[in-house]
């Protein structure tokens, strides 16, 4: 009797499977599709092999990373509710933003872009120009700004870590011009909108002149565009 029932379990997954295998087309989130024959699914998983794979080497992935799963003879399609394509935007690779600064680096005020590459899901690197300065009565300053950063972000939260270097001219009254390069060291915290929309930044970003020939305020907040 439990023979006989091993063998009814193991027909029924047989037949199971030969419903759901064949030549498939499986689309992941981020635009990679494959062929291949679908082995096992459920609200969770999904297990396949390449279907040129003459290993027939088995993988399984968790159902998020689906986008879309369609049969080659078009009897059957599985489509992803909308929050993939939520997740498929939000994956774009590159991030910008245009922002000012007060305070930082770049003086009483500045112009930044920066500019990201998301490595994964968290990671990223990227780069910052900018142009600032500090206008007073008895003279001016002003400061031209390059950094390199590395980023690990939560969802639209980011904290980040850069070093560069700051270059910055000096008049005053009753004084030579004076020019002098720094090193900046840069820990923020922003928040990015997903798609366009708002930014913010708050950062410790002390730079180191030689000599002290110059002194800049170690604190910013900056607001601007995500996009």
């Amino acid at each position: 009797m439990k023979r006989t029932i091993q063998n009814i379990v193991l027909l029924v997954g047989i037949l199971n499977a030969s419903n759901i295998s064949g030549q498939d087309t499986l689309k992941l989130v981020g635009g990679d599709e494959r062929i291949v024959t679908i082995v096992e699914l459920d609200s969770k998983s999904l297990s396949y092999y390449e279907f040129e794979d003459e290993s027939k080497s088995i993988y399984t992935i968790p159902m998020d990373m689906v986008l879309k799963l369609s049969r080659r003879d078009d009897e059957t399609h599985f489509v992803k509710p909308m929050k993939n394509q939520k997740m498929l935007h939000n994956q774009k690779r590159i991030r910008n933003a245009l922002y000012t600064e007060l305070l930082g680096p770049g003086g009483f005020i500045s112009l930044n872009y920066d500019m990201r590459l998301k490595i994964d899901d968290h990671f990223g690197i990227g780069g910052r120009v900018g142009v600032g300065g500090t206008f007073m009565v008895l003279g001016s300053s002003s400061s031209v700004i390059f950094e390199l950063n590395t980023s690990y972000n939560f969802k639209n939260n980011y904290l980040v870590f850069g070093m560069g270097q700051v270059t910055t001219e000096s008049s005053f009254i009753f004084s030579e011009t004076k020019y002098a390069q720094g090193l900046l060291i840069d820990l923020s915290y922003r928040y990015m909108a997903p798609k366009v929309g708002f930014f913010f930044q708050a950062s410790i970003n002390p730079v180191i002149y030689p000599d002290d020939e110059f002194a800049s305020i170690p604190l910013g907040i900056g607001m601007g565009l995500a996009f």
